[in-house]
């Protein structure tokens, strides 16, 4: 009996050889070669899952800097309110400003009061704002308590924002203005860079570009660190003073 069964008038073994080859000389895959495979793309799985672990604590850790940063720097800019509309006036130093505050918002500032007075350009306006530096938050408070003497008189006062805090607030001015636009009887208070409506809450949603009421925007959206700040600095839910 032979040792190899004949199909036809090749043997079974040559026959699988000459697939073997085929096989070979298609470049087609071979178990090997999908296990080989199989393998590769295991490992590639472990290094995206690996990189992307690594992606999002960069990502943690330059929010934290981001929030630490502006914190730093609205920090620097408490005791700053910048006042504008005294665009025909020539004096800008300490006496004009502590007369201003005396004569028109009836709060006595002095000039020990005043730190700094600084004259800034508005593009090629031709006006200009004066940013002022007080000595003292209390100050600043009082002042700014009594900016409505100043309605309708083309002054206007407010405090020195970071670019961030700015740009946060010119998107709840909008969303605020649409809202008066349906309804002009609501009542709504922007306080720095949080929208209180009625006792809701919102703030510009840098992730999703747009305006969120915090209490619908998840712990996963949280990413940002302006998202983050506004959820800590938001206390409790009832309208503050306007500021």
């Amino acid at each position: 009996m032979e040792s190899e069964l004949d199909v036809g008038k090749i043997s079974l073994s040559k026959l699988l050889a000459e697939f073997s080859a085929m096989i070979d000389a298609k470049g087609l895959a071979r178990k090997e070669d999908l296990d080989e495979l199989k393998m590769q793309f295991s490992a590639l799985q472990d290094e995206n899952r690996f990189l992307r672990a690594s992606v999002e604590n960069l990502q943690k850790r330059n929010d934290t800097l981001e929030y630490r940063l502006e914190v730093m720097e609205n920090e620097g800019r408490k005791n700053n309110l910048l006042f504008k509309g005294l665009n025909n006036r020539d004096v800008e130093d300490s006496e004009f400003i502590s007369t201003f505050c005396k004569d028109v918002l009836k709060v006595p500032v002095s000039l020990h009061d005043i730190a700094n007075v600084y004259k800034i350009n508005i593009g090629n306006s031709g006006k200009h704002l004066l940013k002022v530096t007080f000595t003292r938050a209390n100050t600043v408070r009082e002042v700014l308590k009594n900016t409505k003497k100043l309605k309708g008189s083309g002054f206007f006062i407010d405090r020195d924002y970071s670019f961030a805090v700015r740009a946060r607030r010119k998107h709840l001015l909008q969303f605020r203005k649409e809202l008066l636009q349906k309804d002009k009887t609501k009542r709504i208070v922007l306080r720095r860079d949080i929208l209180y409506v009625e006792g809701k809450k919102y703030i510009w949603c840098e992730l999703d570009n747009k305006v969120k009421e915090m209490a619908n925007v998840s712990a996963d959206r949280m990413d940002s660190s302006s998202e983050r700040q506004a959820v800590v600095r938001s206390g409790s839910s009832s309208l503050p003073a306007a500021s």
